[in-house]
């Protein structure tokens, strides 16, 4: 066991493998989205931070949503082995977020009794750091 993670670890820290995981990824999130997601390159640091260059996000009206010329993330060290990893640091340079909402985009659930709600999933994160954007503009 110990060797599979030994080897992970080291694969996972070559470029060429991070870039692929990327793609699979940003495929996948494309097709759950019903949009485009695009990462142009990513840098994985051992298990507590990554790096994203060239990040797009287009929203469900072929508007861009963000662009982020690096998008740096901070988690908990070995964050896989607890229950709700802690962000610790989110930071955004040349970015662009454009928040439009477009006529007729519903803003949620229209019903405020419980019984009614959907149910809320259990956090990924807990305390998400503040975003710190660098040369962005939203």
């Amino acid at each position: 066991m110990l060797g599979l993670i030994l080897l992970i670890s080291i694969l996972i820290n070559i470029p060429a493998v991070q870039n692929m995981l990327v793609k699979q990824v940003t495929k996948r999130l494309s097709a759950r989205l019903h949009t485009r997601v695009e990462i142009k390159r990513v840098n994985l640091r051992l298990f507590n931070s990554m790096r994203m260059e060239g990040t797009y996000i287009e929203d469900q009206h072929k508007d861009t949503l963000l662009y982020a010329g690096a998008l740096q993330v901070r988690i908990t060290d070995w964050f896989f082995f607890k229950e709700t990893p802690v962000l610790k640091f989110v930071g955004l340079e040349d970015a662009t977020i454009n928040l439009v909402r477009h006529k007729g985009d519903s803003t949620g659930t229209t019903s405020s009794s419980p019984r009614h709600s959907p149910a809320r999933p259990p956090p990924l994160l807990k305390r998400a750091s503040p975003v710190f954007p660098s040369t962005s503009k939203i």
